[in-house]
């Protein structure tokens, strides 16, 4: 449900100019080789093509780039019964928008420019209303800032990236965003039950 919301977030995250790769809703893998190494992958990457096309360094930072933006879950799916109507559900999740930052790709010669970056990101996107087929999205609430080092603690700490480190020390750059996206849903409104498809052979790299 969540990545139906995400949708039109998405849209607007990437008319930012100075957005280069984005990676969506993310989360994370073990390298099939190296089962110590730990990376963020986009949701949308399928299991095959993560390792056979190299898609699991896509969210890794990388000096070729001016810049990566994704977001992963900071919390489940949470219906607040006070604010419920009838049959409709006010349900609302906590996300992180993550940035990292190439300060020379970007044309400057500065000690940080990520936090113009989030304030981008802020005017974007946060009080804003959005609609999404099947949904009413209330709105975008903006949490709170981290700076580099709650990144780095919060977003970055849980990855190692192998010999990446010094991709997060200047001249490159890191901050982030926590969010609030609401919406309305009425279970009734939704398709039928909840339907299986066809089962995906599981791919082996042992």
């Amino acid at each position: 449900m969540i990545q139906d919301i995400l949708k039109p977030i998405s849209d607007c995250i990437c008319e930012l100019k100075w957005v280069e790769r984005y990676g969506g809703l993310a989360r994370t893998i073990t390298d099939a080789k190296n089962k110590n190494v730990r990376y963020p992958i986009s949701c949308n990457v399928k299991g095959a093509e993560c390792h056979e096309n190299g898609k699991y360094l896509d969210l890794v930072p990388n000096c070729n780039f001016k810049s990566i933006v994704y977001i992963e879950p900071i919390t489940g799916m949470v219906i607040d019964p006070k604010k419920c109507i009838k049959n409709a559900k006010y349900v609302y999740q906590d996300l992180r928008i993550v940035v990292w930052a190439n300060i020379p790709a970007l044309g400057y010669d500065k000690c940080s420019i990520v936090d113009r970056l989030l304030m981008d990101l802020v005017h974007k996107l946060c009080d804003k209303k959005f609609e999404v087929d099947g949904y009413k999205a209330e709105k975008v609430k903006l949490i709170r800032f981290n700076g580099w080092a709650d990144t780095i603690i919060k977003a970055f700490r849980k990855f190692n990236y192998g010999d990446k480190h010094a991709l997060f020390l200047y001249p490159y750059d890191v901050g982030s965003i926590d969010i609030r996206v609401c919406w309305w849903v009425d279970p009734n409104c939704l398709d039928e039950d909840f339907e299986c498809l066809e089962p995906i052979e599981c791919v082996r790299f042992d």
